[in-house]
């Protein structure tokens, strides 16, 4: 879609009296593409239309080198009822690039690994719309940076904005699972327990469509990309409250534990569990928990 375009459309959304604003920041925002990659895209959004850009448009990707080869003997449940690993960490990083970039690595129990992905959040209460417009500028600027540095092919920064805050997650990581006997398995579940926070599934396929996405929902086995879907996690509205009511509310209020249930054909399942860990400075770790069988 043209930006004239998209801005004429924007003119028709009327969800509320910032809404506007935000989004017109983000079309008339460009950003230099970096030497054989393409730059993180910025989304400035209210969070109705938050999944529709970020996912059809904000997660750009290039053709990837083979991912490292992973422990993957057998299937997911092997025949002595057991679960070997199958929940990923999938770097979007350039193989070539330098050593900060990030390996897609299977997650063993209790093993902490970062997920890429953070959060920042900035006072403006009383500034101006350009001063906001400023904050955002330079929040974005830092996420670029940072992508660069980790060489990521894909991403997202996501900034949305109250009358107090600017709030700002950058993610450049995704959950996907290592799955074999594909043909075998009914459905994928997919719930997490916080407010704050809610799951998504990319199916790598660029759409404006809103994909399925909430705290607890499930695709089953002819519509999953078991070659290229993943899962994104994503501040809710909630999250956004809290800062904005308190910006000194410490990051780790925000800790989830994200559950993957994989369903086969004969009831049995293979289930996952992750910690999703925030440190001091909003950087979110993942932590896998427990992997289990149920017959």
């Amino acid at each position: 879609m043209k930006k004239d375009d998209f801005k004429k459309s924007i003119d028709n959304i009327n969800p509320d009296a910032y809404m506007g604003n935000r989004l017109r920041a983000k079309i008339t925002t460009d950003y230099s593409p970096v030497k054989n990659r393409k730059p993180l895209a910025l989304t400035v959004t209210a969070f109705c239309l938050a999944f529709a850009i970020i996912f059809g448009v904000g997660f750009i990707s290039q053709p990837e080198a083979p991912a490292p080869q992973q422990n993957t003997t057998g299937s997911a449940v092997s025949n002595n009822k057991t679960v070997n690993p199958f929940i990923m960490v999938a770097g979007a990083a350039n193989s070539e690039s330098t050593e900060a970039a990030i390996p897609t690595k299977t997650l063993e129990l209790n093993e902490e690994y970062p997920y890429e992905v953070y959060l920042e959040v900035r006072d403006v209460k009383g500034f101006s719309d350009d001063k906001i417009t400023e904050t955002v500028k330079e929040m974005s600027e830092d996420f670029n940076s940072y992508y660069e540095y980790k060489a990521f092919f894909t991403g997202s920064a996501v900034i949305s904005s109250t009358p107090n805050i600017v709030l700002a997650q950058c993610t450049l990581n995704s959950f996907k699972l290592n799955l074999k006997n594909t043909e075998s398995i009914k459905a994928i579940n997919v719930s997490n327990t916080s407010e704050y926070g809610q799951m998504a599934y990319n199916a790598n396929q660029r759409t404006f469509d809103v994909p399925p996405h909430g705290n607890d929902f499930t695709i089953i086995a002819e519509e999953y990309n078991f070659d290229g879907g993943s899962f994104y996690w994503d501040y809710t509205e909630e999250l956004k409250k809290a800062f904005d009511e308190n910006i000194n509310t410490p990051f780790s209020t925000f800790n989830d534990t994200i559950t993957f249930t994989v369903e086969y054909n004969d009831g049995s399942k293979a289930i996952g569990v992750v910690d999703l860990v925030f440190d001091d400075n909003g950087n979110a770790a993942a932590v896998c928990k427990n992997y289990d069988y149920i017959a």
